[in-house]
């Protein structure tokens, strides 16, 4: 005999009498999602960029989430690669789980004890490994699912490259290669500034890009900045929605990339820049813009080229010229050179003691810009 089917809100019970799994709706208005998120899909939300991720509070003594990869698109190499999330129920240590071809199941758990529970679910993974899309959560037979905890009123946007995606930074040494199993995107400099600041960060960030040009991407791959309105960044139609989240500062890391092959040139490099600038401007109002020299440009490397100089002059040259033409909420931030001491991650990406040392600048740098 079948039970009847019980919409309430969007939160479906089905099953036997007695015995009835909690399925909660991929766009149940208990979740609670962190980041650019498309709700355009009416199979469940797609999320990409790193960092992006989603939370339930819930009862009952069990959790299921159903979650898989969207098609993806090989690399340069032909390589393709599973998304990395890390789970976080209760006080629980954080799981590590990577979504498994052709499961739609990404982690469950049973045997809760009584009482409310909380799950979140982070995409460690950065936007170039491919979209994933939540199908929807399963809970024990009478459940129910809680309101969401209220979001932190702080609020930081970070844009960026592989060093803002946290590429490598768990790798061992700089001889390991890109792999999920070393991008932890929670680690990475950004997402430690704000557990420090207790704020929300939005990460926009993809390996290889710059402001004029890329590093090891398809020749009609678009540079960051032409990316920065994206909620899927690989959809060039797909659109975010700026007046449903504002951030009280912005982060902008790049230009190790286009240096990466030599200098890109000076008026090249400061116009595309300070378009950038403008155009970040236009949609945050009253934002503090932190504009940062990262920790990987070298002048020892390419050689003759006297990148991290260079970088620096362009980089100031671009807030100056900000600074003069009214807008006082520009400013210049220069994260200290790698540390051969410290070590590296991948391919000499920044390590998560370097990430840790970013961190503690950038915290000290909003925490005077913002009163926080």
């Amino acid at each position: 005999m079948h039970s009847l089917s019980l919409t309430v809100g969007l939160v479906l019970h089905l099953g036997d009498a007695g015995g009835a799994v909690v399925h909660v709706s991929p766009y149940a208005p208990e979740l609670r999602f962190s980041g650019r998120v498309d709700r355009k899909d009416r199979h469940g939300p797609r999320l990409a960029w790193s960092g992006t991720r989603f939370e339930v509070r819930f009862t009952g003594d069990s959790v299921q989430v159903r979650l898989r990869d969207l098609p993806k698109i090989p690399d340069l190499r032909g390589r393709i690669w599973p998304n990395r999330f890390q789970v976080k129920l209760d006080d629980q240590p954080p799981q590590q789980v990577f979504v498994k071809e052709g499961s739609d199941v990404l982690f469950q758990q049973s045997g809760l004890p009584k009482g409310p529970h909380r799950l979140e679910v982070y995409k460690q993974t950065e936007a170039m490994v491919g979209e994933a899309q939540l199908l929807g959560i399963d809970l024990a037979p009478g459940a129910q699912v809680l309101p969401p905890e209220p979001m932190p009123s702080r609020r930081i946007e970070l844009f960026g490259d592989s060093i803002t995606a946290g590429y490598g930074n768990e790798g061992q040494d700089s001889s390991c290669h890109f792999s999920p199993e070393t991008e932890n995107h929670d680690l990475s400099y950004g997402e430690l500034t704000a557990h420090a600041l207790g704020a929300e960060a939005v990460t926009i960030a993809w390996s290889g890009r710059g402001v004029v040009r890329n590093v090891e991407a398809p020749k009609d791959a678009p540079v960051l900045p032409l990316m920065f309105d994206r909620t899927l960044p690989a959809r060039g139609g797909s659109r975010w929605d700026f007046a449903s989240w504002t951030p009280d500062a912005v982060v902008v890391n790049l230009g190790a990339n286009d240096f990466a092959s030599g200098d890109p040139g000076r008026e090249r490099f400061e116009k595309a820049y300070e378009a950038f600038l403008v155009r970040l401007r236009a949609r945050y109002p009253n934002a503090f813009l932190v504009v940062a020299l990262g920790p990987t440009l070298s002048d020892s490397w390419p050689a003759g080229v006297q990148a991290r100089a260079k970088a620096r002059s362009y980089l100031n040259a671009v807030v100056l010229r900000r600074q003069t033409a009214g807008d006082s909420r520009t400013s210049f931030l220069e994260f200290a050179p790698q540390d051969p001491a410290n070590g590296y991650g991948c391919d000499y990406h920044p390590n998560l003691v370097t990430h840790r040392a970013m961190a503690e600048l950038l915290t000290a740098r909003l925490r005077s810009l913002l009163g926080w």
